[in-house]
């Protein structure tokens, strides 16, 4: 608990471009793994280009 404790004085929130749209992309990476549209390495890396790509957005 004590490592938890000093990390929260630390600990900072990122700022997510909307937390609906990213959701959405994580949704969709869920969905898309669940459905067999493709492997949990290529949906994560999806999701990871698309937050990006929200970021770079704003």
């Amino acid at each position: 608990l004590g490592t938890f404790a000093k990390q929260a004085l630390a600990a900072r929130s990122w700022q997510a471009p909307g937390d609906a749209r990213v959701r959405a992309v994580f949704d969709g990476a869920i969905q898309n793994v669940l459905t067999g549209r493709t492997d949990p390495r290529t949906a994560l890396s999806r999701a990871e280009a698309e937050i990006n790509q929200l970021f770079q957005a704003r």
